[in-house]
């Protein structure tokens, strides 16, 4: 998938909001009713569809700030641990943190 969707095996639904999704990020200021239609057509609801656009929209945010920024990518055992902690305990940060 990571190379094509077009040609993974992926759902309708699913390859529907990634070629909306694709359209967004290369041409946004050209993104019309017409874009949405075949998401719509594949089954996708419009909440699903505003989810996508709306995690899109902050992929792109994160990315542009961590160029300006210059932030840098934690190593894979990182990521591992924290996916272990929020499987384990969810995102929520308990309160005794907090305080």
């Amino acid at each position: 998938m990571l190379d094509d969707y077009r040609t993974a095996p992926i759902s309708q639904e699913l390859s529907a909001v990634l070629g909306l999704l694709e359209k967004v990020m290369e041409a946004p200021g050209t993104i019309g009713p017409d874009d949405v239609a075949p998401a719509r057509a594949a089954g996708v609801s419009d909440e699903a569809i505003e989810d996508a656009l709306h995690i899109g929209a902050l992929f792109v945010i994160f990315n542009k700030l961590a160029d300006a920024l210059g932030w840098t990518m934690l190593s894979g055992d990182v990521y591992d641990k924290r996916a272990e902690i929020a499987l384990e305990r969810g995102y929520v940060v308990p309160d005794e943190l907090l305080s």
